[in-house]
């Protein structure tokens, strides 16, 4: 039986406290972190019927292709013992990953998940705090943080109040920061202290290339700056202060001739821990996009797929640090 665990013990809070086991299995909401308390929701009906459908392995609720396990067939197939053991023993701890996506506070207008910048305004502010005061106390328990937001982190007032505040009790707690990269270095000193736990920093920068980096951030010419951050990550990895270090493309008709010199720069350079290739999925307000398929390098309907796809011919794409999120087969 294939066993996926975020039903069990992950709660993915997004914009206005909307909770899903995770970004992938948000057919199926089980609450709101702005109406309810965590345990209320992890008790919830809804979270029964996500579990169910784990144990039925009908995976319902999960989208499959935007899901890197079920895309990469790499969920860990139990014996129906093994399954309902690992079931109980989360079940009996309780939610104790957090994947905080609450908030849209970001330095860029990324075509690929916004129209324009995030303004915020007293309601954002007042929602903003009531989602902490309802999350804070759980994190003390928590063995995995992701902080990812659905803007940037280290642009967030409120997330850099709230990870300045985070300080599980678990010293071998995982704790995951994505950010555009842009102002990591100048605000370093905020997160400094989760460089006692296992700490992981994911950057998508989407392109080295200057004029590329500015279409895809939304007209923000912020480059320098982030190849500034990287290089300072990548010296923090050196030194141990942070334990996996991973870079991100998403991969657009803007930059995906880049990405074998993206990857080597990423390897060269930055020494990443790993180089992720997302394809460019239905996230965000492309999710209402009519023409998303035009967008879809995958799509072999797309005018560029013939070319995308012995570019994902290189040899660097098939380099063991490249992880192809969903799935090479192309």
């Amino acid at each position: 039986m294939l066993f996926c665990n975020r039903p069990y013990d992950h709660m993915h809070i997004t914009y206005g406290g909307k909770t899903s086991a995770c970004s992938w299995a948000s057919k199926r909401l089980i609450g709101n972190l702005s109406e309810q308390s965590v345990t209320e929701i992890y008790e919830s009906p809804d979270a029964e019927a996500l579990r169910e459908s784990i144990e039925d392995q009908s995976f319902r609720y999960c989208d499959k292709v935007s899901c890197p396990y079920l895309s990469n067939n790499s969920l860990p197939d139990l014996t129906p013992q093994q399954f309902k053991k690992e079931k109980e023993k989360r079940l009996a701890n309780g939610p104790t990953n957090f994947n905080i996506a609450y908030d849209y506070t970001c330095n860029h207008a990324c075509p690929s998940c916004r129209n324009g910048l995030f303004v915020t305004d007293p309601n954002y502010r007042k929602m903003m705090k009531t989602l902490e005061q309802n999350l804070l106390p759980h994190l003390g328990n928590a063995q995995y943080i992701e902080a990812c937001g659905n803007g940037d982190i280290f642009s967030s007032k409120y997330m850099m109040d709230l990870l300045n505040r985070v300080k599980p009790d678990d010293k071998n707690c995982l704790i995951e920061l994505e950010t555009n990269g842009v102002l990591v270095k100048r605000n370093w000193d905020k997160v400094a202290h989760l460089e006692e736990y296992k700490l992981r920093v994911i950057v998508t920068p989407n392109s080295f290339e200057r004029e590329t980096y500015k279409i895809l951030s939304g007209g923000f010419d912020n480059l320098s700056q982030t190849m500034e951050s990287l290089d300072f990550l990548a010296h923090l990895r050196q030194e141990k202060k942070i334990k996996e270090f991973i870079i991100t493309m998403v991969m657009q008709k803007e930059n995906f001739r880049e990405v074998p010199s993206f990857i080597q720069t990423c390897l060269e350079r930055f020494q990443a821990d790993k180089i992720q290739l997302r394809p460019l999925l239905p996230w965000f307000h492309l999710h209402h996009d009519l023409n998303f398929q035009l967008k879809d390098l995958t799509n072999p309907k797309h005018p560029d797929y013939k070319e995308f796809v012995e570019v994902m011919k290189h040899p660097l794409c098939t380099h063991p640090k490249v992880l192809h999120w969903s799935g090479n087969n192309y």
